[in-house]
């Protein structure tokens, strides 16, 4: 993107190196990182230059069940676990965490405006809470995974129907990994 990006949205933070490197490349931006997981949370609280958000980003507000991995942060969701999770059939934590739309949030997206999101297979949910915020939005970055290892997952054409209803026009692929997925940027021109 032709630009210095203003606002970054990190949603699915982890333990915050993706918003890491975003400050390390645009650091006049201001970044919001948004994760449900408590043991993600507490390395996030290190990172003094983000404003955190202890909630997962979905597409109604309340509170929701989380499937918390202790010894994988990455296989956290809001989903259930499917059959082709390596992590499938083994005791994972179910806890409680707060949900929220981002659209409800009265975060200011100034532009331009790039967010990133891997949510382990609620991605649709995710890109639903934004409502009309996601055409204020102008690089989107969308983690996708091919196998269905979490029941219910998004599916490729609900990020393909959301991001063109959105106005997004353009997109690239990249890392491809047959077995795992690979990262969709959206472009508005």
């Amino acid at each position: 993107y032709g630009g210095d990006i203003k606002t970054i949205i990190d949603v699915g933070a982890s333990v915050g190196d993706y918003s890491k490197a975003c400050k390390f490349v645009f650091p006049k931006a201001e970044i919001h990182a948004f994760e449900p997981n408590p043991k993600a949370l507490n390395s996030l609280k290190n990172k003094r230059f983000l404003k955190i958000y202890d909630c997962a980003l979905t597409n109604k507000n309340g509170i929701f069940s989380f499937n918390f991995d202790e010894k994988w942060d990455s296989t956290s969701s809001l989903l259930d676990y499917g059959k082709n999770n390596r992590r499938f059939g083994v005791n994972i934590n179910k806890i409680k965490v707060k949900g929220k739309r981002f659209d409800a949030l009265n975060i200011e997206l100034k532009r331009p405006c790039f967010v990133k999101i891997e949510v382990e297979g609620a991605e649709q949910k995710a890109l639903e809470g934004f409502g009309e915020k996601l055409k204020e939005v102008d690089v989107l970055n969308v983690a996708f995974e091919f196998k269905d290892t979490f029941m219910g997952k998004t599916k490729l054409s609900e990020i393909a129907l959301l991001t063109e209803k959105a106005g997004f026009k353009n997109f690239i692929q990249t890392y491809f990994n047959e077995k795992n997925g690979c990262e969709f940027y959206f472009f508005r021109n």
